[in-house]
């Protein structure tokens, strides 16, 4: 009811924003205390995957057909849900019916292609006149920071496999 609509009020969005990126950073700080313990070498491989995959993708997005990419919000919406069920009955009655390894694969394609969805998603919504630069910069965020701790989880877990053989 008081809420500024739409383009207004950036200054307050803007410091969500770095509050949310902020709290998003220390969050990962475990990930990448436990990454540099295993090898250095993870995040670096890591940050350039995350820039391969994330450019690669928004590059794809960009030049498609406006609006022909759409329909991936509602396919990556129904894998993670299935995926979550999985985890939750698997989490409940103990039955491992899917790997971790696999289950991280599978979560970095479905983030990598919602970096299609958000992409096509946020021109849309610019040229429909929605230019709230902070939310849209928020989306592709979460999808970033989702596609790079996917990888570094992914590179752990491979770490772990060649150290163990």
């Amino acid at each position: 009811m008081f809420a500024k609509k739409g383009n207004q009020d950036h200054g307050t969005k803007f410091l969500c924003f770095l509050g949310v990126t902020c709290i998003t950073g220390a969050g990962l700080r475990p990930l990448m205390d436990l990454a540099t313990e295993i090898d250095p070498a993870i995040i670096i491989n890591a940050l350039l995957y995350t820039g391969v995959i994330f450019g690669s993708f928004t590059f794809a997005s960009l030049k498609t057909r406006r609006r022909s990419m759409l329909f991936i919000g509602g396919f990556c919406g129904s894998i993670m849900l299935g995926l979550a069920v999985t985890m939750l009955s698997s989490w409940i009655f103990g039955l491992s019916l899917i790997s971790y390894l696999a289950y991280n694969v599978i979560t970095l394609v479905v983030f990598s292609l919602y970096v299609i969805y958000d992409t096509q998603l946020i021109v849309e919504k610019a040229c429909l006149g929605d230019f709230d630069y902070c939310i849209h910069a928020l989306e592709l965020f979460i999808d970033m920071v989702k596609i790079f701790t996917k990888i570094v989880k992914i590179l752990i877990i491979l770490s772990d496999k060649k150290k163990s053989d």
